[in-house]
C-alpha cells in the first residue's frame, strides 16, 4: 500500500473526495484542514456515516486521506509525493474502504481522460436534439450529482479540460438543461460536456465496472446502447 512521503506536501490543488455525498475538501488545503473539514462533514451527516460506517476518529482520518491522496498521486504519476507504507503508519484503512477509494480516484481519472480525448479528437458532436434528450435524461436521474469537474478532478486533470474546452470554444456546445447539469455520480464526468459525446467515445474509455454502475432504467448510455 502506497502512503504520502510527507503529508505537508501535497500537490498543488488535489482534492479529498467522499464520493456518497459529493463531498470534496477545499483545493490548495493543508492536510490537518482536509482531516478537520473530512470530520465535520461525517459529523454532520450521521446516517451517511453509520451506513457506510465512516470514521471519525483523527487517527483513522488522517490514515484514510494519506491513502487516498497517495493512491490519487500514483494514479496520475506524480510518484515523487509517495512511498510504500509500512508497519509504522498509522491505523491501516480497511481494505474496503481503500478499494472503494481507489476505485473513486480511478472513476475520476479515466472521465478526465474520457473528455480531454474527445475534445482533442476533432470528432463531431451529437446533434443538438440529442443532447437535449440526453441532458434532460440527466437532470432527472438519481445519480446527477452537484458541482462542476473542478471539485471532482484534481487540478491536473482539471486544467486539461479546460484547456480543450477553451481550444474548442467555436463548436458553441449547449443544451436547454445547462443551468442544471452537473457531475454525473456513476462516471464522474461533467455531462454539461459529455451529453454532446458520441457513444463510442464514451465506451471507448469507460472501464466495465463504471458502465455497470450506470442505473440502465434511467441512463440515455445505456439505452442508446442497446438501441433504445
Amino acid at each position: 500500500m502506497v502512503r504520502l512521503k510527507q503529508r505537508n506536501q501535497i500537490p498543488d490543488g488535489i482534492v479529498f473526495r467522499q464520493p456518497e455525498t459529493n463531498f470534496s475538501t477545499r483545493p490548495h488545503s493543508s492536510f490537518r484542514g482536509m482531516v478537520e473539514a473530512v470530520i465535520s462533514h461525517r459529523k454532520a451527516n450521521p446516517e451517511h456515516t453509520r451506513i457506510h460506517g465512516w470514521s471519525t476518529d483523527r487517527d483513522q482520518v488522517a490514515a484514510e486521506i494519506d491513502s487516498y491522496l497517495a493512491v490519487a498521486c500514483q494514479t496520475m504519476g506524480w510518484n515523487q509525493f509517495i512511498m510504500e507504507g509500512s508497519a509504522a503508519s498509522p491505523r491501516p484503512v480497511p481494505s474496503s474502504r481503500l478499494a472503494s477509494l481507489r476505485r473513486g480516484v480511478s472513476a475520476s481519472v479515466v472521465g478526465a481522460e474520457t473528455l480531454v480525448v474527445w475534445l482533442k479528437s476533432g470528432a463531431e458532436a451529437v446533434p443538438e436534439p440529442q443532447a437535449n434528450a440526453r441532458a434532460a435524461v440527466c437532470v432527472r436521474c438519481p445519480k446527477h450529482g452537484k458541482g462542476d469537474w473542478t471539485a471532482i478532478f484534481t487540478r491536473p486533470a482539471s486544467e486539461a479540460i479546460r484547456v480543450a474546452v477553451e481550444q474548442r470554444k467555436e463548436w458553441k456546445l449547449s443544451t436547454e438543461f445547462d443551468d442544471e447539469l452537473n457531475i454525473c455520480e456513476a462516471c464522474n464526468c461533467p455531462m454539461k460536456l459529455k451529453v454532446h459525446m458520441p457513444l463510442d467515445q464514451i465506451r471507448a474509455k469507460m472501464k466495465p465496472e463504471v458502465w455497470e454502475s450506470l442505473p440502465g432504467d434511467i441512463c440515455w448510455m445505456k439505452k442508446e446502447a442497446a438501441g433504445a
